[in-house]
């Protein structure tokens, strides 16, 4: 088992190198990629990210990388639309399961597209490399392999990192290492555990 400090340094090579900004994959693959980790290494996985734009501007100044932290996207469509206070209500009068039912529905627009989906497409340019955050924070709202497939169509050939607490093996997810996702075959593992 390496190190995570290890592993994090060894991301960030990987994320300013040439080689990684120009891949297509053969086959016209995405440019999608997973760095999986253990969730004891949230935190340190957090000040990574947190920091990571700035140590990404030192090397590659002309670099274009956001990083959209999920669980941050969803509660500023809740606030924005003035529904925190009724979903408080919901929760408290029929419970967890009946909330996560009702906060689902909103985050849909009227076609096919999420709300998540369009809020990075309006943000990004052909040249942006995405870092998507806060995946253990917004789940069971976001499953993982759904919003991967969603992005598929605004992505293109743009690299997308997807910071996964738990394991990623084989195209096999498991959030928090216990929870099993829907396979997700497309990406790439960044940096082996």
């Amino acid at each position: 088992m390496r190190i995570m400090a290890e592993r994090l340094d060894e991301l960030l090579d990987i994320i300013i190198s040439d080689k990684f900004q120009a891949a297509t994959g053969i086959g016209n693959e995405l440019n999608f990629h997973i760095f999986d980790y253990n969730p004891k290494h949230e935190l340190e996985v957090r000040e990574f990210t947190n920091n990571l734009i700035g140590k990404v501007k030192r090397r590659q100044p002309e670099m274009d990388l956001m990083i959209f932290d999920l669980y941050e996207i969803i509660l500023s469509f809740f606030i924005q639309k003035g529904y925190m206070e009724k979903n408080f209500i919901i929760e408290e009068m029929s419970g967890s399961d009946n909330l996560f039912n009702k906060i689902r529905q909103p985050l849909k627009l009227a076609t096919d597209q999420d709300y998540i989906v369009s809020y990075i497409e309006q943000r990004i340019t052909k040249e942006t490399t995405v870092i998507l955050t806060g995946v253990g924070k917004a789940y069971p709202i976001i499953r993982s392999h759904v919003l991967l497939q969603n992005l598929q169509l605004i992505m293109k050939s743009k690299p997308l990192i997807l910071f996964y607490p738990g394991s990623y093996i084989n195209t096999s997810l498991s959030l928090f290492d216990i929870f099993q996702d829907d396979n997700y075959y497309r990406a790439f593992r960044m940096v082996e555990r």
